[in-house]
């Protein structure tokens, strides 16, 4: 039976609302914040005190972490606009990242901090009116729909052409994505930390390197971050409140809803927010997670944890995985509780 990636109607209300929320197609308090940054900033008035006082004045509640959150995100990409003599009304506010992959039928799921961010790359862009009534959502050029970006972010690393959008994994090398350059023009970049998260996948898969489709490999994969919004080398300004905060608000819907069964966290600040999160609840069954430990029947007992360094620092030259990643494989692969979710991936990939 071919593999059918999950459709926009299938994945639940739940999934659906939050997905909106993320990517501000709904009108809730992200996309009220978002709108009142951008049309300040738009208007030169980037000034912080202001962009306070009017959510004040207009009664959007987002919590003041969120409203920090959407100010300096939003002026993060402005800035990285005008560097490029361009500006934040052309070039259109990059969406945050729900999910990437198969929500409901991905049974591995990595959790890291936050998503990179490249200038002009190839990913869906927000241009919010200053009522709400005439936003609209753009993929290089052409208007998309919030379906059009579920099914996007859905297949963007498989290797199928499934929703008709151009394919992002080179099946032959792994993690190397079309980068757009507006104005249709296209060149290959690569993703390091896709590549890794297929590196990965494959150890844990136990899939011999020689003849691997990576395409198929990610069918397996579905990726998230604890704050969605992009940026280059973390940068972004949040402490360990700010993380808890998107965490209780966003991850955790996320985790109970989504089909995976496996839980990568990868990096320091993602196992430290998973960690606090157990404090907060004063749950004393739950262990400390360490790096490099697997760890069984955590969150809901939904999961098969594993926690590990993060892929940029911890990565051999060679290009192979750090013992880091080779022990946590090898456990996971040799623990019984985590075998039908490994049995789930190798059908997938056989599709």
């Amino acid at each position: 039976m071919p593999y059918t990636p999950t459709s926009w109607d299938d994945i639940g209300e739940d999934l659906r609302r939050l997905f909106r929320e993320i990517i501000c197609s709904d009108d809730g308090n992200t996309s009220k914040i978002l709108r009142e940054a951008i049309t300040l900033i738009g208007n030169d008035a980037m000034n912080r005190d202001t962009f306070y006082d009017n959510c004040r004045a207009k009664h959007i509640v987002g919590g003041g972490r969120l409203i920090k959150n959407c100010w300096d995100f939003v002026a993060y990409q402005h800035d990285m606009s005008k560097r490029r003599k361009s500006s934040l009304q052309d070039d259109g506010f990059q969406i945050g990242s729900p999910w990437h992959g198969d929500v409901i039928q991905a049974p591995i799921l990595f959790l890291s901090i936050n998503p990179g961010l490249t200038y002009h790359c190839y990913f869906p862009r927000w241009y919010p009116s200053n009522d709400g009534t005439t936003d609209r959502f753009d993929l290089d050029g052409c208007n998309i729909t919030e379906e059009g970006i579920y099914n996007f972010l859905t297949t963007r690393l498989h290797d199928d052409n499934t929703f008709g959008y151009a394919s992002h994994i080179d099946s032959a090398k792994g993690g190397y994505p079309n980068a757009v350059i507006r104005g249709g023009t296209f060149k290959r970049e690569g993703v390091p930390y896709w590549k890794r998260m297929c590196e990965a996948t494959r150890q844990l898969l136990n899939i011999p390197a020689v003849g691997i489709d990576f395409g198929k490999l990610m069918r397996s994969v579905l990726s998230a971050e604890v704050i969605f919004w992009g940026s280059k080398n973390q940068d972004g300004g949040w402490g360990q409140k700010t993380l808890n905060y998107y965490w209780d608000k966003f991850v955790v819907p996320l985790l109970e809803k989504c089909g995976a069964e496996i839980l990568i966290l990868v990096g320091h600040s993602a196992l430290t927010t998973f960690n606090s999160s157990f404090n907060r609840n004063d749950d004393e069954k739950n262990p400390q997670l360490k790096s490099g430990g697997v760890y069984s029947d955590l969150y809901m007992g939904k999961f098969k944890v594993a926690a590990v360094n993060h892929f940029s620092y911890s990565w051999h030259k060679d290009g192979n995985l750090p013992q880091n990643y080779s022990g946590v494989c090898g456990s996971l692969r040799a623990d019984p509780q985590a075998q039908p979710a490994i049995e789930k991936a190798l059908s997938l990939y056989h599709m």
